[in-house]
């Protein structure tokens, strides 16, 4: 059986609940965002709170994208949006794409890194989409809804031109 030892551990730099968090590609840094839009980000291992000046990590390449506040995410935050209105985000394994989830149930498609406010709006929840993210291949997007109790397929088209989706429900029942 695997053991597992704790290396460090903060609150120190959040006041609300953290609700995503990456980690860098050279596996140095991880980045954390909570409810009140606050980004910290730590030294790792240990856990030690980053010292440095917020713009030195603006080139930081990341592994994960699951921030939903980011410099490469700038361009999913239309004007009049709060926080509330983006709940989650997802990176295509080729990293050509970043699907946004909103509260109002739409899924909006952008080029990554979505520094533009360009993309293509989805619909097909009646509520919140609470989760998302893409199949290994890159050729299908899952999104879950909150209250209507859906989990949606989508497939991931790679035109020539604009990058596409297209919808289809999965077959999903609970008994």
């Amino acid at each position: 059986q695997e053991k597992y030892r704790r290396l460090g551990s903060s609150t120190a730099n959040h006041s609300t609940t953290v609700t995503s968090m990456d980690y860098s590609s050279d596996r140095r840094l991880l980045r954390t965002c909570d409810y009140a839009g606050r980004i910290a980000h730590w030294v790792l291992p240990g856990l030690k709170a980053y010292t440095g000046h917020e713009s030195d990590l603006r080139d930081v390449e990341w592994h994960t994208e699951t921030c939903v506040f980011s410099w490469s995410k700038k361009g999913i935050w239309s004007p009049g949006y709060t926080i509330s209105d983006i709940n989650c985000v997802a990176l295509s394994p080729s990293r050509r794409s970043l699907v946004a989830a909103e509260e109002d149930g739409s899924v909006r498609l952008f080029r990554y890194p979505a520094v533009g406010d360009t993309c293509q709006i989805y619909s097909g929840h009646c509520s919140a989409v609470v989760a998302l993210m893409f199949s290994s291949d890159d050729r299908y997007l899952f999104t879950v809804g909150g209250y209507d109790l859906c989990i949606f397929q989508w497939k991931h088209l790679r035109a020539e031109g604009p990058l596409q989706a297209k919808s289809g429900m999965l077959d999903f029942r609970a008994d």
